[in-house]
């Protein structure tokens, strides 16, 4: 969440976590005090830390941000705020990150995308949406697959060795909304591009998006294990 404070002395937009790493509530931050740690003499670059405090819980922690020193410069005023001053954030410092919670269904069924999706989510938490991003779509491919295993398992090699677009074209059309699940997977890659093609979504979507999928897979097993304790005779 982008907002307007006084860091270092001069009126900037910076990019601050949503998150408490303590209470794990959803946030705007109090600024406290920020101040400046030179990376090394001639290097051009600083680390800036923001001591930041929760509404919610009052418990204090770090944000630490690099900043080009050129852009160090750049001066906000109320009627001409800078989308961005050159700040971008590396970690948080302090409580724990959010443990991301799925069902006993999505973790029997795939335990390496959990393990995955949250090893990307903790880094998203904690400022590094680069290596999220790649993270969340890798964590997608191996859920995709999973599944597709999951209804034949004869066809494990085989479907290991497909590309993830081929995969997610065999998924059931009567089940799930493939148009869904290939708009995640479009913006999945889209986060390990040169050059990001649809600059206007961020890490925030593709989380959503994946959720949503998971949802959907989540449900879906459910359904049939309900239908096999209700119906058992009818199943194959």
């Amino acid at each position: 969440m982008k907002k307007k404070l006084k860091i270092l002395n001069r009126q900037s937009v910076i990019d601050l976590p949503e998150t408490c790493p303590f209470c794990q509530k959803e946030i705007v931050p109090d600024l406290i005090s920020s101040f400046k740690a030179d990376i090394g003499p001639g290097q051009g670059i600083r680390s800036v830390y923001l001591a930041l405090q929760c509404p919610s819980c009052k418990n204090v922690f770090f944000a630490r941000y690099l900043c080009n020193r050129t852009e160090m410069d750049f001066l906000c005023n109320d009627d001409d705020v800078l989308s961005n001053t050159g700040y971008y954030l590396v970690e948080t410092i302090g409580g724990s990150g959010i443990k991301q919670k799925f069902s006993k269904e999505i973790e029997s069924l795939s335990p390496r995308f959990v393990s995955i999706f949250r090893q990307a989510d903790a880094a998203r938490q904690e400022g590094r949406k680069d290596v999220a991003g790649i993270g969340f779509r890798y964590s997608f491919e191996i859920l995709i697959k999973d599944y597709l295993v999951s209804l034949d398992p004869n066809k494990k090699d085989t479907i290991s060795k497909t590309p993830f677009g081929d995969c997610v074209s065999k998924l059931d059309p009567d089940i799930f909304d493939k148009e869904l699940f290939k708009d995640t997977v479009w913006l999945g890659n889209d986060f390990a591009h040169y050059v990001s093609k649809h600059p206007e979504m961020d890490i925030h979507d593709l989380w959503d998006a994946i959720m949503s999928c998971v949802e959907k897979i989540d449900r879906h097993i459910k359904d049939q294990n309900l239908k096999k304790k209700l119906c058992p005779d009818k199943q194959s």
